[in-house]
């Protein structure tokens, strides 16, 4: 499958919309604001994610939502009679469609279901191929750490000037370190290759960011999208091997600088939780105001801007992670904040600072609630709330750490400040797994056992009419000749029993390697904070023998689980829209 030149085009359904967004008006506050707040953009499918209501409604009630649910593009595509196709158009209808766009949504749902398999089918090929070979850089990383530390840096910086003939071995006692470095970097080079090969398809998460800075201003996200796809599958998969060769301290300091687009990326992504606009406004504030100060007519009027937009303003920011905490409900359905982004919602929940360290602890402890839902409920809602100051936080230090760190590795400087430059990157990595253990690790877990939940509940019992695996986990129940779905019953015959079995095994696959993917990203979390605190440990009297060796190994090991976690995540995703929706896969 050649697919290394996907470009970054992301698939907005704005059409949708009975007023797109670019329709709508600019003095339309409360729409816009409710846009630019998104993470994610309101009007899109991604990845595979079916059709909505909210992606087609601006305004959307509960009976919307539940006609619209995760089955009704399903349920559209196997209507031979006609039935729930005469009952969709109705309701847009109702709700002021023409004929010809209830046309344009019937067929553009079908389409993006096709286009969800098509992202499963990229997801399913790569994940499992970057996976694996996230496996083989864990593996040889250890291995090199453990057998070949002492003498890598040897082997790296004089090679060049090795004998070519030597009796007592030393010649063949030197490659093999490098050999080892060499083998390590390509596995973790094409570990990356894959997986941003992924991060490059259609509307994934690179095209997502490019199409946020060209909508709503989000443009240093959609800057290091491109930098860093750009890099990963075009310019590290060579250098990464290639700076093996060079001397130590030159080939560390390529490596080191070679992955800031990339690491910047995903920092840079966090703020967006404010809004879209915020992280873009805080850096260009950061230039212009000291410009300002001196009088540059443009920096001035930049700042001015800046302010008007309210962006950066102390009782918006606060506001905003209050919401992602779940404190304040100011926003009802066609209802935003005004102007002057009014605080006193929020202030009739958090009274004190105590009320919002009640509110947070008590948001922590339901992330080990047994009951998954509310796991994943709460575990997202804390992850959203520490994003934005974490991932500032993680941008500047690996912006700060991996730059310097790279420089004290060129000119071999190796003092307090080289140091504190490496504890101030490897802290830069605990951040950003500080909001993806609540934010995406957690949560992953928490539908393993959702899926487990079904398949216990279910057994062998498995009718043709489809089963949720996520979200909400509808489980339907046996009644005479019929399956209920809430309020809608649908007589259906048994499927094969071959098949029923097949889907069986598969899910019970798809659970077990799911667990094995969630203890990964798990296990690696919990090592690098132990790297971080092992490295500030690093320069203290009391440090025992191969203490170096010990720091080393657990650096490896939790960047190795953590890049498999990510890519064998990416793998199950694509497995999981297989096994729910097999007649789009295989017409796809």
């Amino acid at each position: 499958m050649v697919i290394s030149t996907i470009p970054i085009n992301f698939r907005a359904k704005n059409l949708f919309y009975k007023k797109p967004y670019s329709w709508l008006e600019k003095n339309n506050e409360a729409e816009l604001e409710k846009f630019n707040e998104a993470f994610e953009p309101l009007e899109n499918s991604f990845g595979k994610d079916h059709t909505l209501a909210k992606n087609i409604f601006l305004e959307c009630c509960s009976t919307l939502e539940s006609k619209f649910d995760k089955k009704w593009v399903r349920k559209l595509y196997l209507d031979k009679e006609n039935k729930y196709t005469d009952e969709y158009k109705n309701l847009f209808e109702i709700n002021g469609f023409d004929e010809e766009n209830v046309q344009c949504i019937l067929g553009e749902s079908i389409d993006n279901a096709y286009r969800a398999a098509t992202w499963s089918q990229h997801n399913i090929a790569l994940g499992k191929k970057s996976s694996r070979f996230a496996l083989l850089s864990l593996f040889t990383g250890i291995l090199k750490q453990i057998f070949f530390s002492n003498d890598s840096e040897i082997a790296s910086s004089d090679s060049s000037n090795l004998p070519r003939n030597d009796v007592d071995g030393d010649e063949a006692r030197q490659w093999r370190p490098l050999a080892f470095s060499i083998i390590n970097s390509f596995f973790r080079s094409q570990r990356n290759l894959n997986q941003y090969t992924m991060y490059s398809l259609p509307d994934d998460d690179a095209a997502m960011n490019v199409y946020q800075a060209d909508v709503y201003g989000n443009k240093v996200a959609g800057s290091l999208a491109r930098a860093s796809t750009f890099m990963e599958r075009n310019i590290n998969p060579y250098l990464m091997p290639i700076s093996e060769i060079l001397p130590s301290n030159v080939g560390e300091c390529f490596r080191k600088l070679a992955v800031i687009p990339t690491s910047l990326w995903w920092r840079a992504r966090m703020p967006a939780y404010i809004n879209q606009e915020f992280f873009t406004d805080f850096l260009k504030y950061m230039v212009h105001k000291p410009l300002a100060l001196f009088g540059v007519g443009n920096s001035r009027e930049e700042v001015l801007g800046i302010k008007e937009r309210g962006n950066l303003k102390w009782s918006y920011f606060k506001e905003r992670h209050l919401k992602n905490l779940g404190m304040c409900h100011s926003e009802q359905s066609g209802e935003s904040n005004n102007v002057s982004r009014s605080f006193a919602n929020a202030q009739d929940d958090v009274k004190s600072c105590s009320s919002l360290a009640r509110r947070f602890v008590g948001t922590l402890e339901q992330c080990f609630n047994k009951d998954p839902t509310i796991q994943m409920e709460s575990s997202k809602r804390l992850g959203e709330f520490l994003a934005p100051v974490l991932g500032m936080y993680g941008f500047f230090s690996s912006a700060v750490g991996n730059t310097s760190s790279a420089l004290f590795r060129l000119l071999n400087i190796e003092n307090k400040m080289s140091a504190l430059s490496n504890i101030i990157q490897t802290s830069s990595l605990f951040s950003q797994q500080l909001i993806y253990l609540p934010k995406i690790i957690i949560p992953f877990y928490s539908e393993t056992r959702q899926i487990e939940n079904i398949l216990n509940s279910l057994k062998d019992s498995y009718k043709s009419e489809p089963y949720t695996l996520s979200g909400t986990l509808e489980t339907p129940s046996r009644t005479s000749e019929a399956w209920v779905y809430g309020s809608q019953t649908k007589d259906v015959s048994p499927c094969n029993e071959t098949n029923e079995k097949q889907k069986v095994k598969e899910l019970k696959t798809l659970v077990r390697d799911r667990k094995i993917t969630s203890y990964a990203g798990m296990f690696g979390f919990c090592l690098h904070g132990a790297n971080v605190i092992l490295k500030c440990c690093k320069d203290l009297p009391w440090q025992v023998s191969y203490f170096n060796k010990l720091q080393s190994v657990l650096d490896e090991s939790a960047c190795g689980l953590t890049n498999y976690f990510f890519s064998s995540r990416r793998y199950a995703m694509g497995e999981q829209f297989r096994i729910e929706n097999p007649e789009f896969y295989e017409a796809n």
